[in-house]
């Protein structure tokens, strides 16, 4: 079986299969503790990337204050990018201040 890529239009002979385009991905969020499922987007493929995340949340104390990439709120921004190479599920933690 032979599959054809596609790299038409993309950047540094970065090239997919046409099934890896369009094969969907997960975006989790989470907030204390809680997976939150009213946040969007809530999935990507590869042909949407980069794809930021900024959407906000309620904080039950305090303010919102980012998006972490790691459960112990250390790796955390405004915003996120979900890089154009990324593959797989993605979970993003609110952090909150007070």
């Amino acid at each position: 079986l032979q599959e054809s890529l596609n790299c038409n239009g993309d950047e540094e002979g970065f090239c997919l299969r046409e099934w890896e385009k369009t094969k969907t991905y997960q975006i989790l969020y989470y907030n204390n503790g809680e997976k939150l499922t009213n946040i969007t987007p809530a999935t990507y493929t590869q042909a949407q990337l980069p794809l930021t995340i900024s959407a906000t949340t309620e904080c039950d104390t305090g303010t919102f204050a980012g998006w972490c990439k790691d459960s112990s709120l250390t790796d955390c921004d405004m915003s996120q990018t979900i890089l154009k190479d990324s593959k797989g599920t993605k979970t993003f933690y609110a952090k909150c201040q007070q």
